[in-house]
């Protein structure tokens, strides 16, 4: 079990990221920005992105990814099961060579999906990437700019960086919730439009229109039955820890029109002329500065989810 909040990330012979190891911070960070100086270079700001027909990520891969049968990152299975198991009260959930965690009584099976925002890539279509093009076209200083980057990757791949889910829902609703507005996808891969969301479908409030819920009403073969377990979007909170992304009364912060670093917190607007409005405005028609501050948004309260969450099991950093 992590005793520290560990980054799961530092580059191998394989030039790959692998786990947390604080003496190999700094190897990690050198290659990191070598390839997001590349992709600094390839960025065209007088027309289109000439995007490559891969999404290479350079040294950069998920922690819960696999190479070959081998985890890239087994630390990171060790220590969400640790946590799953802690919430439970005892060793009731396994890992398994295809990385589900696997609840020994009622055979529900968890996988995980990282909750801040897709690394950046070759294709240059992700918040991450829009963040750069913005900042080499706005005439902003190229180190500076990729430091940032650089580091919300990092700080983001923590054990509070990841959501949960049924094997049934993240293959109908994780991958959807994805990619841009003007594609139908509203949610864009926002944390707080997703708690929005699991909120709506677990208090029973205003969710027809919601992609989570047509997902489970038209193309779920089996009960949901492990959402359901959560008798509230309050209990499910406090089970995965994601206080700090609420408020007290349970209402999730809007990433985008809030400063969390500075206190000041914005709560999602739910009114229906919102609703719609959302559907309509990407972030990746943000300015430079409005997608900086989501970012360090999105980074600042993962870093103090995975505190809380080591805070509960007692482990220290």
């Amino acid at each position: 079990m992590c005793k520290k909040e560990d980054l799961y990330c530092y580059v191998e012979k394989n030039g790959k990221m692998n786990l947390g190891k604080e003496n190999k911070k700094k190897d990690f960070k050198e290659k990191y920005k070598s390839f997001l100086c590349y992709l600094w270079e390839s960025i065209n700001v007088d027309g289109p992105q000439k995007y490559c027909k891969d999404s290479d990520q350079g040294p950069y891969v998920d922690p819960d990814s696999k190479d070959g049968k081998r985890r890239i990152n087994p630390n990171f299975y060790t220590d969400l099961c640790a946590f799953l198991n802690f919430k439970e009260g005892s060793e009731k959930y396994t890992y398994t060579k295809e990385d589900e965690f696997i609840h020994s009584e009622n055979g529900v099976q968890l996988v995980s999906d990282q909750c801040g925002f897709s690394a950046p890539g070759t294709k240059l279509s992700h918040p991450y990437d829009v963040y750069l093009i913005k900042c080499k076209k706005e005439g902003r200083k190229k180190d500076e700019s990729i430091d940032k980057v650089v580091n919300w990757v990092m700080e983001s791949r923590t054990i509070g960086g990841s959501f949960l889910w049924t094997k049934e829902i993240w293959a109908i609703y994780n991958i959807v919730r994805g990619g841009s507005s003007k594609y139908g996808n509203y949610i864009e891969d926002r944390v707080d439009l997703t708690l929005c969301e699991i909120k709506h479908y677990l208090n029973k409030e205003n969710f027809e229109n919601d992609i989570l819920y047509k997902k489970i009403k038209n193309e779920l073969t089996k009960e949901e039955i492990w959402l359901k377990d959560f008798k509230s979007f309050d209990e499910y909170v406090d089970y995965f820890c994601f206080n700090t992304f609420v408020d007290k009364n349970y209402m999730p912060y809007d990433i985008v029109n809030s400063n969390f670093a500075n206190g000041d917190k914005i709560l999602i607007d739910e009114s229906e002329d919102n609703y719609k409005k959302r559907k309509k405005v990407s972030i990746f028609d943000l300015t430079a500065d409005q997608l900086e501050t989501m970012l360090n948004n999105v980074n600042f309260m993962i870093k103090k989810r995975s505190k809380l969450m080591m805070k509960k099991m007692g482990t220290k950093k």
